[in-house]
């Protein structure tokens, strides 16, 4: 088993495509504290699809405890030794 996968730039640009999330520039210019040290494309192409593929993540974990919760919810406490 493979444990990293490896991107070049523009296979992980393509990765966007799948991005549901909507950033313009002018959203970028409203919270943009670096006084434009990051280029639009450098945020467009690298970090969405990384907050898309964070927030990803982070939602799989929440419904796996969910589940994990759900399944001992309605179990008899018990210890395994």
């Amino acid at each position: 088993m493979q444990t990293y996968l490896h991107f070049n730039r523009k296979k992980w640009i393509s990765l966007n495509n799948a991005t549901s999330i909507k950033f313009t520039e002018k959203d970028f210019n409203k919270i943009n504290f670096f006084k434009k040290t990051i280029p639009w494309t450098e945020i467009t192409e690298i970090y969405l699809p990384l907050l898309v593929f964070l927030n990803n993540l982070i939602s799989f974990y929440l419904k796996k405890q969910q589940s994990i919760a759900n399944f001992f919810r309605n179990k008899k406490k018990f210890l395994i030794l």
